[in-house]
């Protein structure tokens, strides 16, 4: 069983789980994961900014005020997708803090809402 048997939705609710390093080395996989990857890297990002705690609101977008607030333009210089906002803020986070971010603790019925499905963890 690969990646081409799983829903779009399953597949995304279990990258959900992974952090941006094991993210950015998920398209090195395969050609079908890098092809897969792509083509949900908005929403993969976008999950993973919300569960870093880069944004508090899991319909945010990109050009919101909240985003803008929180960090400054230097930061948000080059961001012009949702990888480029995780990058940035994961880097921020880093070099100021000292540490590297940590995931929010989200319930599973979190996740599914994230993703628009109605399955239930095991």
């Amino acid at each position: 069983m690969g990646l081409d048997d799983l829903p779009p939705e399953i597949a995304l609710q279990i990258f959900s789980f992974l952090n941006l390093l094991d993210l950015r080395n998920l398209c090195l996989l395969s050609r079908s994961w890098s092809a897969f990857f792509h083509r949900y890297e908005s929403t993969i990002y976008r999950q993973t900014a919300y569960l870093y705690g880069f944004i508090n609101d899991q319909g945010a977008s990109l050009d919101s005020k909240e985003i803008g607030e929180k960090y400054s333009k230097k930061v948000m210089k080059s961001v012009d997708s949702w990888k480029a906002l995780c990058r940035s803020c994961y880097l921020y986070t880093c070099t100021i803090h000292g540490h590297y971010p940590v995931f929010k603790q989200v319930n599973s019925a979190s996740l599914c809402e994230m993703h628009g499905t109605v399955t239930h963890l095991l």
